[in-house]
Protein backbone atom coordinates (compact mmCIF):
# COMPACT_ATOMS: atom_id res chain seq x y z
CA UNK A 1 0.00 0.00 0.00
CA UNK A 2 2.86 2.46 0.89
CA UNK A 3 4.80 1.78 -2.28
CA UNK A 4 1.36 2.19 -4.49
CA UNK A 5 1.16 5.79 -2.37
CA UNK A 6 4.88 6.66 -2.99
CA UNK A 7 4.99 6.70 0.41
CA UNK A 8 8.64 5.02 0.36
CA UNK A 9 9.50 6.48 3.50
CA UNK A 10 7.25 4.88 5.88
CA UNK A 11 8.38 1.74 4.91
CA UNK A 12 9.40 -0.49 8.03
CA UNK A 13 11.85 -3.20 6.52
CA UNK A 14 12.00 -5.16 9.70
CA UNK A 15 8.12 -5.63 8.91
CA UNK A 16 8.50 -6.66 4.91
CA UNK A 17 7.41 -9.86 4.47
CA UNK A 18 9.93 -12.14 3.61
CA UNK A 19 9.71 -12.51 -0.29
CA UNK A 20 8.70 -8.97 -0.47
CA UNK A 21 11.81 -8.18 0.43
CA UNK A 22 13.32 -10.63 -1.69
CA UNK A 23 11.61 -9.79 -4.77
CA UNK A 24 11.63 -5.91 -3.64
CA UNK A 25 15.21 -5.15 -3.29
CA UNK A 26 15.53 -3.53 -6.86
CA UNK A 27 12.46 -1.49 -5.84
CA UNK A 28 13.45 -0.39 -2.44
CA UNK A 29 17.40 1.00 -3.73
CA UNK A 30 15.82 2.64 -7.12
CA UNK A 31 12.91 4.69 -4.03
CA UNK A 32 14.70 4.83 -0.88
CA UNK A 33 18.45 3.70 -1.59
CA UNK A 34 19.61 5.53 1.79
CA UNK A 35 17.10 4.12 4.07
CA UNK A 36 17.87 0.79 2.40
CA UNK A 37 21.54 0.60 3.01
CA UNK A 38 21.06 2.22 6.53
CA UNK A 39 19.03 -0.76 7.48
CA UNK A 40 21.37 -3.36 5.87
CA UNK A 41 23.82 -2.15 7.44
CA UNK A 42 22.31 -2.46 10.99
CA UNK A 43 21.54 -6.17 9.93
CA UNK A 44 25.19 -6.56 9.63
CA UNK A 45 25.43 -5.80 13.52
CA UNK A 46 22.19 -7.56 14.34
CA UNK A 47 20.87 -4.30 15.01
CA UNK A 48 17.77 -4.94 13.15
CA UNK A 49 15.74 -8.03 11.51
CA UNK A 50 14.85 -9.24 8.27
CA UNK A 51 11.81 -11.65 7.79
CA UNK A 52 12.70 -15.33 6.43
CA UNK A 53 9.91 -18.07 7.07
CA UNK A 54 8.65 -18.01 3.71
CA UNK A 55 12.05 -17.90 1.82
CA UNK A 56 13.32 -21.26 0.77
CA UNK A 57 17.02 -22.61 0.93
CA UNK A 58 17.29 -23.15 -2.85
CA UNK A 59 15.76 -19.41 -3.64
CA UNK A 60 18.79 -17.92 -1.80
CA UNK A 61 21.38 -20.08 -2.92
CA UNK A 62 20.49 -19.44 -6.82
CA UNK A 63 20.79 -15.60 -5.69
CA UNK A 64 24.29 -16.00 -4.04
CA UNK A 65 25.44 -17.87 -6.88
CA UNK A 66 23.73 -15.62 -9.82
CA UNK A 67 25.40 -12.30 -7.91
CA UNK A 68 28.57 -14.16 -7.01
CA UNK A 69 28.50 -12.22 -3.77
CA UNK A 70 26.05 -12.49 -0.92
CA UNK A 71 24.62 -8.87 -0.32
CA UNK A 72 23.69 -8.25 3.25
CA UNK A 73 20.14 -9.05 3.39
CA UNK A 74 20.62 -11.85 1.15
CA UNK A 75 23.24 -13.00 4.29
CA UNK A 76 20.80 -12.03 7.43
CA UNK A 77 17.62 -14.15 5.83
CA UNK A 78 20.15 -17.15 5.94
CA UNK A 79 20.97 -16.25 9.39
CA UNK A 80 17.28 -16.57 10.19
CA UNK A 81 17.16 -19.98 8.38
CA UNK A 82 19.54 -21.21 10.49
CA UNK A 83 18.13 -20.25 13.55
CA UNK A 84 14.80 -21.45 12.76
CA UNK A 85 16.75 -24.97 12.10
CA UNK A 86 18.63 -24.81 15.00
CA UNK A 87 15.61 -23.97 16.87
CA UNK A 88 13.12 -26.83 15.65
CA UNK A 89 16.26 -29.45 16.20
CA UNK A 90 15.36 -31.11 12.59
CA UNK A 91 18.99 -31.55 11.52
CA UNK A 92 20.26 -31.99 15.56
CA UNK A 93 20.97 -35.68 14.81
CA UNK A 94 21.45 -35.95 11.24
CA UNK A 95 24.32 -35.89 8.86
CA UNK A 96 24.05 -35.10 5.02
CA UNK A 97 25.68 -36.22 1.68
CA UNK A 98 25.47 -34.22 -1.12
CA UNK A 99 25.85 -34.77 -4.76
CA UNK A 100 27.27 -32.09 -6.17
CA UNK A 101 28.01 -34.50 -9.69
CA UNK A 102 27.15 -32.77 -13.28
CA UNK A 103 24.01 -34.49 -13.48
CA UNK A 104 22.79 -32.49 -10.61
CA UNK A 105 22.87 -29.37 -12.76
CA UNK A 106 19.93 -29.78 -14.66
CA UNK A 107 16.59 -31.74 -14.61
CA UNK A 108 15.19 -34.59 -16.87
CA UNK A 109 13.81 -33.40 -19.89
CA UNK A 110 10.29 -33.70 -18.23
CA UNK A 111 11.20 -31.05 -16.14
CA UNK A 112 13.82 -28.77 -17.95
CA UNK A 113 12.02 -25.77 -18.76
CA UNK A 114 9.81 -25.95 -15.37
CA UNK A 115 12.08 -24.29 -12.92
CA UNK A 116 14.49 -21.70 -12.47
CA UNK A 117 16.69 -23.72 -10.09
CA UNK A 118 18.49 -26.94 -10.24
CA UNK A 119 19.09 -30.15 -8.61
CA UNK A 120 22.10 -28.62 -7.13
CA UNK A 121 20.80 -25.70 -5.83
CA UNK A 122 18.41 -27.52 -4.14
CA UNK A 123 21.17 -30.43 -2.51
CA UNK A 124 23.64 -27.14 -1.90
CA UNK A 125 21.06 -25.29 0.30
CA UNK A 126 19.71 -28.50 2.16
CA UNK A 127 23.55 -29.15 2.80
CA UNK A 128 24.65 -25.54 4.11
CA UNK A 129 21.51 -25.77 6.35
CA UNK A 130 21.71 -28.60 7.88
CA UNK A 131 25.70 -28.42 8.62
CA UNK A 132 24.72 -25.47 10.79
CA UNK A 133 23.50 -27.18 13.37
CA UNK A 134 23.67 -30.64 12.97
CA UNK A 135 25.74 -31.67 16.57
CA UNK A 136 28.35 -34.26 16.48
CA UNK A 137 29.74 -33.43 13.21
CA UNK A 138 29.24 -29.49 13.36
CA UNK A 139 29.58 -27.35 10.05
CA UNK A 140 30.27 -30.36 8.26
CA UNK A 141 28.51 -32.54 5.39
CA UNK A 142 29.98 -35.56 3.71
CA UNK A 143 30.60 -35.95 -0.41
CA UNK A 144 28.67 -38.30 -2.33
CA UNK A 145 31.20 -40.47 -3.99
CA UNK A 146 33.27 -43.62 -4.15
CA UNK A 147 35.83 -42.15 -2.00
CA UNK A 148 33.72 -39.82 -0.06
CA UNK A 149 35.73 -37.32 2.39
CA UNK A 150 34.05 -34.66 5.18
CA UNK A 151 33.45 -31.10 3.54
CA UNK A 152 33.98 -28.27 6.70
CA UNK A 153 31.95 -25.49 5.70
CA UNK A 154 33.13 -23.21 8.72
CA UNK A 155 33.46 -19.44 7.21
CA UNK A 156 30.44 -17.41 8.59
CA UNK A 157 29.95 -16.01 4.52
CA UNK A 158 27.37 -18.10 2.85
CA UNK A 159 28.85 -17.48 -0.62
CA UNK A 160 31.99 -18.85 0.65
CA UNK A 161 30.13 -22.05 2.02
CA UNK A 162 28.29 -21.76 -1.32
CA UNK A 163 31.64 -22.39 -2.73
CA UNK A 164 33.13 -24.54 -0.81
CA UNK A 165 30.67 -27.40 -1.16
CA UNK A 166 30.02 -26.47 -4.81
CA UNK A 167 33.50 -27.42 -5.70
CA UNK A 168 34.45 -30.29 -3.49
CA UNK A 169 35.31 -33.69 -5.30
CA UNK A 170 32.89 -36.26 -6.50
CA UNK A 171 33.60 -39.02 -7.92
CA UNK A 172 30.95 -42.25 -9.48
CA UNK A 173 28.12 -43.39 -7.23
CA UNK A 174 28.06 -43.20 -3.77
CA UNK A 175 29.55 -45.55 -1.62
CA UNK A 176 27.77 -46.70 1.05
CA UNK A 177 30.30 -48.96 3.03
CA UNK A 178 33.02 -46.39 2.61
CA UNK A 179 30.99 -43.72 3.91
CA UNK A 180 29.73 -45.45 6.74
CA UNK A 181 33.98 -46.57 7.66
CA UNK A 182 34.35 -42.35 7.27
CA UNK A 183 32.10 -41.58 10.12
CA UNK A 184 33.13 -44.74 12.41
CA UNK A 185 36.63 -43.55 11.93
CA UNK A 186 36.01 -39.52 12.21
CA UNK A 187 34.17 -40.92 15.15
CA UNK A 188 36.53 -42.10 17.02
CA UNK A 189 38.89 -39.93 16.54
CA UNK A 190 36.43 -37.43 18.03
CA UNK A 191 36.08 -39.78 20.75
CA UNK A 192 32.35 -39.69 20.54
CA UNK A 193 29.99 -41.91 22.30
CA UNK A 194 27.22 -44.07 20.34
CA UNK A 195 24.83 -41.65 21.45
CA UNK A 196 26.83 -38.81 19.83
CA UNK A 197 27.06 -40.01 16.93
CA UNK A 198 24.03 -39.33 14.17
CA UNK A 199 21.17 -41.37 13.92
CA UNK A 200 20.10 -40.54 10.48
CA UNK A 201 22.10 -39.68 6.97
CA UNK A 202 20.38 -37.67 4.77
CA UNK A 203 21.31 -38.29 0.84
CA UNK A 204 20.59 -35.11 -1.35
CA UNK A 205 21.48 -36.88 -4.96
CA UNK A 206 19.33 -37.88 -8.66
CA UNK A 207 21.37 -41.15 -8.29
CA UNK A 208 18.60 -44.06 -8.51
CA UNK A 209 19.37 -46.51 -5.59
CA UNK A 210 18.06 -49.41 -7.25
CA UNK A 211 20.84 -49.67 -9.76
Amino acid sequence: TLMCRKDWDRINFDKVPSRAMKNLKKAFEKHCSYRLYEWRDKLSSRDAKVNAKQVLPHELICEIAGKGTTDPICQAQWLSLEEQASKSGVFTCILTVVDTSVSMKEWDNHNKDKYSFTPMDVAIGIGILSASSSNAFPKSVVTFSNNPTFVKLEDEDVHERYLTLRNSSWAGKMNFQATFSLILEQAKKKSLTKDDIPKKMLIISDMDFDE
